[in-house]
């Protein structure tokens, strides 16, 4: 018999959530005509801007077939266009046209309605520490100079920059601290 203390594993609590929202996610997108592994492709450029084919499969955890077959049909459809990178031409770059990205912000509104099923009955102080330990286990576990960070990096570098804009717009000039 297979055994292992499950409700202990701080590991499959993660991944059984993450199979939630996936599975919840997946449903929805299908109600638009698109496939979880095509949000994913589109989330990651939203998150990151245009890349080439070879970066996103590793970002994403995909073999570069898989994935290939998945851009092939966003190509097709008109949702995605490959151009060759400037700098090496045996790459493509891929970056989302403007059909992709009326598809993705139909998506975003699922997400967004899924966001807020699954943090119902949450306070903003629990979210807040949710957030911080998953970045917490994120950074424990990160594979140090990795071509594949996640967008937070960036909103959380938006977001200090705006703290410390409006803490300098709040504090008074010196001008008038004398007056």
């Amino acid at each position: 018999m297979l055994r292992y203390d499950f409700e202990n594993s701080v590991g499959y609590w993660i991944c059984m959530t993450s199979h939630a929202f996936r599975r919840t996610l997946s449903a929805r997108l299908a109600e638009e005509g698109i496939t979880l592994r095509q949000w994913e492709v589109l989330a990651w450029l939203a998150c990151n801007g245009d890349a080439s084919q070879s970066e996103l499969a590793e970002c994403l955890g995909i073999e570069p077939h898989t994935l290939a077959g998945v851009v092939r049909r966003m190509e097709r459809d008109g949702w995605l266009r490959r151009t060759s990178c400037s700098d090496d031409r045996r790459r493509n770059r891929l970056e989302p046209t403007e059909r992709g990205e009326e598809v993705w912000r139909r998506a975003l509104q699922h997400c967004h309605a899924i966001r807020e099923q699954a943090v119902a009955g949450f306070t903003p102080a629990e979210l807040s520490l949710l957030k911080k330990l998953c970045a917490e286990i994120r950074a424990n576990l990160a594979v140090p100079d990795h071509p594949c960070q996640p967008c937070e990096a960036e909103a959380q570098a938006t977001s200090r920059k705006k703290t410390n804009a409006a803490r300098r717009s709040a504090q008074p000039s010196s001008a008038a601290a004398l007056q």
